[in-house]
């Protein structure tokens, strides 16, 4: 099955709410977030909201519009986004989550719980991400919920205390726009 095509049915099953991770804590979302990340990015869907996605900024996008935003004419980040430019930020967000480097990355990636704080349909969870011979940073989940027994999903991420040398580990902990600029100035690391 063509990637396109999976992309496409897990999306359907998002829409329908069909695949609903199971996710009866705050933490267990986000240890699902992690342990799906790299290896089976498609599963991190139904976690995330689309708050979450219009975060990010990952898009995949048309040759016009490439080209427009090469001449700088993109869209400003607090225009309304309509549900097919959800779906575009989805597959952004899975075609940078895709890369077979992300896998070998994420798996030199130490993550320890730090605290969770949860207030009926919201939530915190803070967690210290270890990269393998790099400085250490802090990734601060903010979760929500429709119902008292709904499952958890993640509504936006905050990375705090990311050096130079943890840039693309950053990155793979939660890829975002933001970060790939920082990686693409002088000094930052490829993100392969």
């Amino acid at each position: 099955m063509s990637a396109t095509l999976r992309c496409a049915l897990a999306l359907a099953l998002v829409a329908i709410g069909c695949g609903t991770p199971d996710t009866p804590t705050p933490a267990a979302a986000v240890d699902s977030y992690f342990r799906d990340l790299a290896r089976d990015p498609i599963r991190t869907l139904p976690l995330l909201t689309p708050r979450f996605h219009q975060q990010h900024g990952l898009g995949v996008v048309t040759a016009a519009e490439a080209q427009r935003l090469a001449h700088g004419n993109a869209q400003k980040a607090s225009d309304p986004v309509d549900a097919a430019g959800i779906d575009r930020l989805q597959l952004g967000w899975l075609a940078v989550q895709s890369r077979d480097s992300f896998h070998a990355l994420r798996n030199r990636l130490t993550v320890t719980p730090d605290t969770v704080w949860e207030d009926g349909a919201n939530a915190v969870v803070v967690v210290r991400v270890q990269p393998d011979g790099a400085a250490s940073f802090e990734q601060r989940f903010a979760l929500s919920r429709s119902a008292a027994d709904g499952a958890w999903r993640i509504e936006s991420v905050e990375q705090q205390g990311v050096v130079a040398e943890s840039l693309a580990a950053a990155f793979v902990a939660h890829p975002s726009e933001t970060t790939r600029r920082r990686l693409a100035q002088p000094g930052g690391r490829p993100s392969r």
